[in-house]
């Protein structure tokens, strides 16, 4: 595991996301049902070629999570690393409370606002 906002360069990148396809390729089951394999070639081929400098988790996070995305299928998820998030928080850094939830009061957002809040 990397520590917190540390920056990985392009052959550790790289080979990180061809261990992320590799498994994702073996363990799912129709892994081409929502996005062509055609297109994910593509797109997969795109990202490689961005890999060429030195990156934090979050800009790699940023190439990756739209490529496994595309995949349309809700249980193959790539999700932020929660280090370098709270690391963002920590340093004073503003974010939207995405997360949602839903209750018997309707969508809540993180910090108790809800959908009527302003």
């Amino acid at each position: 595991m990397h520590a917190a906002m540390d920056t990985l360069q392009p052959k550790q990148l790289r080979e990180d996301l061809q261990f992320l396809l590799d498994t994702i390729e073996q363990v799912h089951p129709n892994m081409y049902a929502y996005t062509s394999e055609d297109r994910f070639t593509r797109l997969k081929a795109a990202v490689f070629e961005q890999i060429e400098r030195p990156m934090s988790r979050v800009e790699f996070f940023k190439q990756v999570g739209p490529l496994i995305a595309s995949l349309q299928n809700m249980h193959t998820v790539v999700r932020p690393p929660t280090d370098d998030f709270e690391a963002f928080k920590q340093g004073g850094g503003k974010v939207f409370p995405i997360v949602r939830t839903v209750s018997a009061r309707g969508w809540q957002g993180v910090g108790g606002q809800s959908r009527g809040d302003r």
